[in-house]
């Protein structure tokens, strides 16, 4: 697994949703007498909480979390410069701030126009005057990168997350925390003393604003690192990570050129690389990289040169530079720099032209006097002369070399080379070819993909361009590019290789006169389309608050979820948002299941069988389906809803039609294309509702073609969830239970009766509905409506509470009454009476254990008898 900011829960978001997530507020920090055999509630709101501690698998970095409330807002430390940006638009304070440029500080300053003047600005105002502003694109660093709309104000942390114990015990994060903590509540105190002075109030503010940020990122430029730790969040990023000692990771090899650098460190001589066309050129380029960060050949005190033979036979060697404000400059030799800083190798200007040497023209001699026909070209003759006076120079001392050779080349010729420098008796020295264009029978073979490094790849094409002297003209634009405007482009330009990206920069800035960001943004877009790639990171993902779903959509069978978003969850007020957050504290929508707790019970434990930590514990696979039956109305429908948004697994809704054919075989041909899209969108869910006019039970001895197919379609059917390995779960809903086969009936994990709602579950269902429909504060009596909503479903208490609006609406728009709801109750015919049989049949059911019950037992209140003594036990 590598580590991203998930797994620490500071993917950008409100506050409200951190704390709505998380599962304990962490105020205090961890005593200093802890010990392993320490008492547990020592541990309470500490980072060390056992509530932070859960199986150790991925599933549990993301979803168990604390949070810090702090104190003041700190910003995060990828979106300093974008700060700046979003407050100087409108300048909403006294005056704007002081830009940061490449030195980066822990607090904002305003520019006043007087570079002597450091006026403080309040961090609180900040973050307020950024709460007014509409929602923008936050693009965050190449170290953190976020490319996703939100508002600004989420740019500042107000509620720091606290990951698992798992994440914190990384890299000393948890001592860190410590210290967040510590600061953080002695800040709280002097926010709550009127008169503590404001020089030492600003001393705390900046002492939480470094833990907060060099926590985040402890590479900050401008900003010192904490010697206490090895490395922040940002310095975690993209490493793996195993959590289970026994845990098999799946890309241990690492990357392919870290596996290619192990082979040319473990001494091989020569290696066989699989590289696609033009791939050699950034293999040397990548291979060069490696060198300055002194990861080839640690040990040797030589110095490295890497060498470069296309398939035209020329021959350059590479120039290492560094890139600073767009300028390249040769590389001193230095191996340590600001990470800003871009190492940018270059091939040389002026090629190698070796002499040929006399032992290769012997050799060519002796295989012409085999071969007559046999003649080598001028690209072959380049590559084997220069490969030969690697060995032959025994006079003079040569540099390590690797070589990334891209020419074909007779192998009786090239073999006498490589033996020699294998067995290195004239050499002495480190050498090493990796051929990508032929394979050597002898040598390791390895594959090699180019390592993705967009925003660098970004920085090398732009300073390219500001090279050329046909840009001179536009020497200001360069010179005037901010660090939020690379950010925004190199989250454009993913997946371009450096060409690309030269080639398409260059036509923008000759078309627009300057880098237009959203006219690159349609060039590159048109560029990715013509050539049928993906387009998709040019629009940014929004950050939406969790959704809420609602009994009056649920109910509502033409909405679909969780697909599409409930349409009223992003437009209520605040004081709906306040209502509705009274009525429960379960934020799980299964609390909308009012007497259902069997169903749901069953629901939320076979919901984990989906998890790794599951397949850990030992379960083969996974559950297959669940059958519910029962009256219409009573809520089949949107427990299968609730199920797959509780679960998180996209909900495909299946209606007979999109089966049923009047063709033969159609009905084959149908099923299997959908039971072939739910592998491919697994995990998922397959919804069925009313699957008995789909998979009836054939009674009748006549056989049609339609019979036929609906026979060969449950067959498909039964074998796939017989057979099926990937995480496809179905869901049937069934009016009339005997229609369907009971071979298909036993596939299911679990059958549930979902019978009429008692009085109780009627209540809370009116109480709901009453509050999503703004009524839920009018003094409704609602026991007295439960009690005579007797043998209603709930689509039969939608009806009637519309209903009794509807007339006072029609009533000059007067409000709801009591009497409104209760004259709409009384005349309401519940649907239920049409099916009192077969409610009847399936009840016995239930009783003879042949289905469960999703409802609840009824809670019934006997008097106590008066021979009853209360005191035996």
């Amino acid at each position: 697994m590598l580590w991203s900011l998930a797994h620490f829960g500071l993917e950008l978001s409100d506050p409200e949703s951190i704390v709505k997530a998380s599962v304990v507020e962490v105020t205090k920090t961890v005593p200093d007498e802890v010990l392993p055999d320490s008492r547990p509630d020592m541990l309470l709101n500490t980072p060390a909480d056992p509530r932070l501690i859960g199986p150790s698998v991925e599933d549990t970095l993301l979803n168990t979390m604390g949070h810090i409330v702090l104190a003041v807002p700190v910003a995060r430390p990828e979106c300093l410069d974008q700060i700046v940006e979003e407050i100087n638009k409108r300048r909403p304070l006294l005056h704007p701030l002081r830009r940061f440029g490449k030195k980066k500080s822990i607090s904002f300053t305003f520019d006043t126009g007087n570079p002597d003047d450091e006026i403080y600005a309040n961090p609180e105002d900040i973050y307020q005057a950024l709460q007014n502003k509409p929602e923008v694109v936050v693009t965050g660093t190449p170290w953190t990168e976020h490319h996703i709309v939100t508002k600004p104000s989420n740019m500042m942390l107000k509620v720091l997350p606290v990951p698992c114990m798992y994440a914190t015990s990384k890299n000393q994060l948890w001592s860190k925390l410590n210290s967040i903590i510590r600061i953080n509540n002695q800040l709280k105190e002097c926010l709550d003393e009127p008169h503590v002075p404001e020089l030492l109030m600003k001393d705390f503010i900046d002492m939480l604003s470094y833990h907060v940020m060099t926590y985040l990122d402890n590479a900050i430029s401008g900003v010192p690192s904490d010697d206490s730790l090895n490395g922040g969040i940002a310095q975690i990023l993209g490493e793996y990570h195993v959590f289970k000692e026994d845990a098999v990771p799946t890309d241990l090899g690492g990357t392919t050129l870290q596996r290619i650098v192990r082979g040319i460190n473990m001494g091989e001589s020569v290696l066989n690389v699989n590289a696609k066309d033009g791939e050699d050129k950034s293999l040397a380029f990548e291979l060069q990289k490696q060198v300055v960060f002194n990861r080839v050949w640690k040990a040797s005190s030589g110095k490295t040169q890497i060498v470069h033979i296309n398939n035209f036979g020329e021959i350059q060697h590479m120039h290492v530079g560094l890139i600073e404000d767009l300028t390249w400059h040769p590389w001193d030799g230095e191996t340590s720099f600001d990470r800003e800083v871009v190492v940018a190798p270059r091939f040389s200007a002026q090629l190698l032209s070796p002499q040929l040497p006399n032992s290769l023209s012997n050799r060519i001699a002796k295989l012409q006097e085999v071969d007559n026909s046999y003649k080598p070209n001028l690209p072959e003759i380049q590559a084997l002369s220069y490969l030969y006076s690697l060995v032959e120079q025994s006079d003079e001392v040569i540099e390590q070399q690797i070589v990334v050779c891209d020419a074909l080349m007779n192998p009786l010729l090239l073999r006498p080379i490589l033996r020699e420098l294998k067995q290195g008796l004239e050499t002495g020295v480190n050498v090493c070819i990796l051929l990508t264009e032929m394979r050597h029978a002898d040598a390791n073979g390895y594959s090699y993909t180019p390592t993705p490094d967009d925003y660098r790849n970004l920085v090398i094409a732009l300073t390219e361009l500001r090279e050329r002297p046909q840009f001179e003209h536009k020497e200001k634009m360069f010179q005037h590019l901010r660090e939020t405007d690379l950010a925004l482009l190199s989250s454009y330009v993913k997946g371009l290789s450096r060409k690309e990206m030269t080639q398409l920069l260059g036509e923008v800035i000759l078309a627009k006169g300057k880098l237009d960001l959203d006219y690159a943004k349609a060039c590159i877009g048109e560029h990715l389309l013509r050539r049928d790639r993906s387009v998709d990171h040019l629009n940014p993902k929004h950050v939406r608050k969790k959704r809420k779903l609602t009994l009056e959509s649920l109910y509502h069978d033409e909405v679909d979820y969780p697909d599409s978003a409930s349409p009223s969850s992003d437009d209520k007020s605040e004081a709906e948002e306040n209502e509705e957050g009274e009525q429960s504290q379960d934020e799980s929508l299964y609390a909308s299941l009012k007497g259902l707790e069997p169903l749901t019970n069953w629901a939320k434990l076979t919901g984990k069988r989906f998890t790794p930590a599951a397949a850990e514990y030992g379960f083969p696979g996974y559950p297959k389906g669940l059958l519910l039956t029962g009256v219409p109305g009573c809520g089949k429908t949107m427990a299968a809803k609730i199920i797959a948004e509780e679960w998180k697994m996209k909900l495909h809704r299946v209606n007979p039609d999109d089966i049923q054919s009047r063709f033969v075989g159609g009905n084959e041909e149908n099923i299997r294309e959908v039971l072939n899209g739910l592998v491919e969108d697994a995990p998922s869910i397959c919804f069925v509702d009313e699957a008995e006019k789909l998979f009836s039970q054939m009674t009748d001895e006549m056989t049609s073609a339609a019979t036929v197919g609906q026979t060969s379609t449950e067959s498909i059917l039964l074998q796939f969830m017989e057979e099926n390995t990937h995480p496809v779960f179905f869901i049937f809903t069934a009016n009339d239970l005997e229609k369907m086969s009971p071979a298909l009936i036993d596939r299911f994990d679990a059958r549930f009766f979902v019978d009429l709602p008692d009085e109780f579950a009627r209540r809370e269902i009116i109480t709901l509905m009453l509050s999503e429909r703004k009524k839920g504060k009018l003094g409704i009596d609602i026991e007295y409506l439960g009690n005579i909503s007797e043998n209603y479903t709930g689509r039969d208490i939608r009806a009637a509470i519309d209903s009794a609006m509807a007339s006072a609406f029609g009533d000059n728009g007067r409000e709801l009454t009591q009497e409104d709801l209760n004259h709409a109750f009384e005349t309401t015919k519940p649907t239920s009476q049409v099916h009192e049989k077969k409610i009847a049949m399936i009840r016995k059911m239930v009783e003879e254990g042949k289905i469960r019950s999703a409802n609840s037992p009824k809670v019934v209140f006997n008097k106590a008898k008066s021979t009853h003594d209360v005191s035996f036990v």
